[in-house]
C-alpha cells in the first residue's frame, strides 16, 4: 500500500502536468490552438459558383470574379456593397472563360485579367472597356494591378506598364522578373509583385520567393522581402498599407505581413482560414482575406493595433 508521502507526491506531479498542459506519458505536443480574435469579422459572399479573383475598395465594399469555367453561369463580377447582404452583378461586358485575376483600385474602378487581354470598368460606368489591344506593347498580360484613378499596371511578357484609363501607356523600370506570381498597388501608387528569386534555382533553397516594390516615380525597384521555400510557401495575394506588405500563403493557410524593417515576417491572427485566395485592405486599415473554400470574407479591424 503506498504511503501518505508517496500519494502526495503523485497528487503534486498530475496537478504540475494540468497546469503545465503537457503530455507526461509520450512527451509529444500539440500544435497549438490560435486563440479567437475579438476584432475579426465574417462575411458570408453568396451566390457564387467558381471564384476566381477577389478584390476589396477603399469603402470595404467586396468584389468576386465569378468563373464557373464552362457553359454556365456566364464568367461575372459580382459586387457585395459594404453592410448589404445581396451583390449585384457588375456590367462586364464579353468576358471569356480565361478571365482568371480581378484587382479594384481604392475608388472602386475594376480590371480583370481575361486570358491575355486587360478588361476595365470604371466605378459607375454603364460599360466595360478593353485596356489593352490585341498587339503591341503590354499584350498579353500575365499579371494587373489596379492602381489609381483607373490606371492599370500590366505584367507581359516583355516588361511592366502603367496604362491609363484613356490608353496611353508607359513602360516602367520593372526588370529582372523571374517568374511573377501575384501583383497589387497601394493605395500611393506603389506596385509590389511577388517573384521567384532568380538567385536561386534550388527547389530545396531558402527564399525561393521574392516581394518587389517600384515606388511612384522611383528609377528602379527595391526588394522587400525574400522568404519561403518551394513547396512550403504558395503565395497567391498580395496587398500593402502603411509600409506593411501582406502575402496570402495558400500552402500554410495564412496571412504573412512583411514590415519595412525586415524582420522575419509575422503571421496575422486570423481564425478557421481554411484556403485564402484573395487579400485587400480598406482606407481604414482593415485587412481582408477571402477563403475560397467558404466563399467567407474574413476582416481584421487593425485601428487596435493589430498590424
Amino acid at each position: 500500500m503506498a504511503s501518505r508521502r508517496t500519494r502526495w507526491f503523485g497528487a503534486l506531479l498530475a496537478a504540475w502536468c494540468v497546469l503545465a498542459v503537457a503530455s507526461c506519458g509520450g512527451g509529444a505536443t500539440s500544435e497549438p490552438t490560435p486563440s479567437p480574435v475579438a476584432n475579426q469579422t465574417v462575411v458570408e459572399f453568396p451566390g457564387l459558383a467558381q471564384p476566381a479573383g477577389f478584390g476589396v475598395d477603399g469603402a470595404g465594399n467586396l468584389y468576386v470574379l465569378d468563373n464557373a469555367g464552362c457553359c454556365a453561369p456566364p464568367v461575372r463580377v459580382l459586387k457585395l456593397a459594404k453592410g448589404s447582404a445581396a451583390p449585384q452583378v457588375l456590367p462586364f461586358t464579353g468576358l471569356s472563360f480565361a478571365a482568371e485575376k480581378l484587382s479594384v483600385d481604392p475608388s472602386g474602378n475594376v480590371l480583370v485579367l481575361d486570358g491575355g487581354r486587360v478588361v476595365s470598368l470604371m466605378n459607375g460606368a454603364a460599360t466595360s472597356t478593353e485596356l489593352n489591344p490585341e498587339s503591341g506593347p503590354a499584350s498579353q498580360a500575365g499579371g494587373v494591378a489596379a492602381c489609381c484613378g483607373g490606371k492599370a499596371y500590366i505584367i507581359a511578357a516583355d516588361g511592366v506598364w502603367l496604362v491609363g484609363a484613356d490608353g496611353a501607356r508607359q513602360q516602367l523600370p520593372f526588370t529582372g522578373l523571374d517568374g511573377p506570381r501575384v501583383s497589387a498597388a497601394d493605395v500611393s501608387g506603389a506596385l509590389y509583385v511577388v517573384d521567384t528569386n532568380p538567385e536561386l534555382h534550388d527547389a530545396t533553397a531558402q527564399d525561393r520567393n521574392r516581394v518587389l516594390k517600384l515606388a511612384p516615380g522611383a528609377a528602379g525597384i527595391a526588394v522587400v522581402a525574400k522568404y519561403g521555400r518551394a513547396g512550403e510557401f504558395e503565395p497567391v495575394a498580395v496587398a500593402a498599407a502603411d509600409s506593411t506588405v501582406y502575402v496570402a500563403d495558400s500552402a500554410q493557410r495564412r496571412v504573412l505581413a512583411f514590415g519595412a524593417d525586415g524582420a522575419e515576417p509575422t503571421t496575422m491572427p486570423f481564425t478557421g482560414l481554411q484556403a485564402p485566395a484573395g487579400l485587400g485592405v480598406d482606407a481604414q486599415g482593415g485587412l481582408y482575406v477571402f477563403d475560397s473554400s467558404t466563399g467567407r470574407v474574413l476582416i481584421l479591424d487593425q485601428s487596435a493595433g493589430d498590424r
